[in-house]
């Protein structure tokens, strides 16, 4: 009886541990940061752009095409960008849900899912934004 309760006790802990570590899963994996890549492209074919990208978390200039480190967040992504062949274009990418949640939830980690949204890594970004300009002023055949 005694062993019983021992191994009892022993699941117990390691069911509690395994909880905890998956406890804010999000946070601790991708945190409230993600590589994001914009490409601009006119009637299929790729363009140099000057673009800015802005949420709520802060404020990135980049050219195009390049992979950009940014802060996570609810709101949409805003991103405009402008070149000579392609003159001002914008887009507002919205967030989805970050997948690494679905541990939280499994591990009936509310706590944990609080974490991830109030460290904004409970969104995520695609991690490929084409914006595609079909007004570009450059007729391409």
């Amino acid at each position: 009886m005694l062993y019983l309760n021992k191994l009892l006790l022993l699941k117990l802990c390691i069911t509690m541990s395994c909880a905890f570590i998956l406890t804010g899963c999000a946070s601790l994996v991708t945190g409230d940061r993600q590589k994001v890549t914009v490409k601009v492209t006119c009637k299929g074919h790729l363009f140099q752009a000057y673009c800015t990208a802005r949420n709520t978390k802060g404020t990135w200039d980049f050219d195009t095409p390049q992979t950009n480190l940014i802060f996570t967040d609810s709101t949409p992504l805003e991103i405009i960008c402008h070149g000579p062949s392609i003159g001002n274009y914008g887009v507002s990418q919205y967030p989805w849900i970050n997948p690494l949640v679905v541990g939280n939830i499994l591990a009936g980690g509310v706590l944990g899912v609080a974490i991830d949204a109030s460290k904004g890594s409970l969104w995520v970004y695609p991690s490929v934004i084409k914006i595609e300009n079909e007004f570009c002023k450059k007729f391409i055949k």
